[in-house]
């Protein structure tokens, strides 16, 4: 059995996909798109505006590198999403952009 995961482009012309996230305090799942982002080897980043509506509870911080060689540091969140299927624990990374992105650790 393969499973495929389908998405498309923004208007910006880079690749998106829907996931599920769960809501931790309605226990319900909410889709988000993210933008497929290679060169960042976490799971999820989140705006903080997303996390605050997820109800996610920080467990931490991590320093990260930006694509320009910064090195800031981060809350991180576990969470819970439907990835190809299947309830998946995953580590969140809070960031001031609004850019939700997918890495590579989750594809």
């Amino acid at each position: 059995m393969t499973l495929a995961v389908s998405g498309s482009i923004n208007r910006v012309r880079q690749p998106t996909i829907p996931v599920a996230v769960l809501d931790a305090r309605q226990r319900q799942f909410i889709t988000l798109n993210f933008i497929i982002d290679t060169g960042f080897d976490g799971d999820l980043q989140l705006p903080t505006a997303d996390i605050s509506r997820l109800s996610l509870t920080s467990t931490g911080t991590v320093n990260t590198q930006l694509a320009d060689g910064q090195v800031v540091r981060a809350r991180t969140y576990p969470a819970t999403v439907i990835w190809l299927g299947t309830s998946t624990a995953v580590n969140v990374v809070e960031s001031e952009k609004n850019i939700p992105l997918i890495g590579a650790n989750l594809l």
